[in-house]
């Protein structure tokens, strides 16, 4: 019989579990909107991108967008392998490499559509 013991507490006031929902719905979005960005950006006119026909444009497109992906990727790495390492070993704490690494990921996230060239793209992004 489930009536004998303390009453349980409501899900709805577990701030950890709560902290835990909004990160992971807000990591989630962050990783959505910075695959579907530099696509729909690429898209204006202030890229010269435009061909004759729209496949073509498209195709231009997709090659810009995965060329700005490599210093994306090339930074990551670098900061993953020799930025984190090194602060780890110089005692700064977890919590700490993730706020800052969040906050500058929130603020280039919406800096990133105020871009008007491509290597201002590869730069931000």
């Amino acid at each position: 019989d489930d009536s004998k013991g303390p009453p349980r507490p409501s899900v709805w006031r577990d701030t950890p579990l709560l902290t835990l929902g909004a990160s992971f719905f807000f990591v989630a979005f962050f990783i959505v909107g910075q695959q579907i960005q530099p696509p729909l950006l690429l898209e204006r006119s202030s890229f010269g991108l435009e061909e004759d026909s729209e496949t073509r444009t498209q195709e231009r497109i997709a090659l810009t967008s995965g060329l700005v992906a490599i210093p994306t990727s090339l930074v990551t790495a670098f900061v993953m392998t020799v930025g984190y390492l090194s602060l780890s070993k110089r005692g700064v704490r977890d919590e700490t490499c993730v706020l800052v690494g969040g906050l500058v990921a929130s603020v280039t996230f919406f800096v990133v559509p105020m871009c008007k060239t491509v290597w201002q793209l590869c730069v931000i992004n």
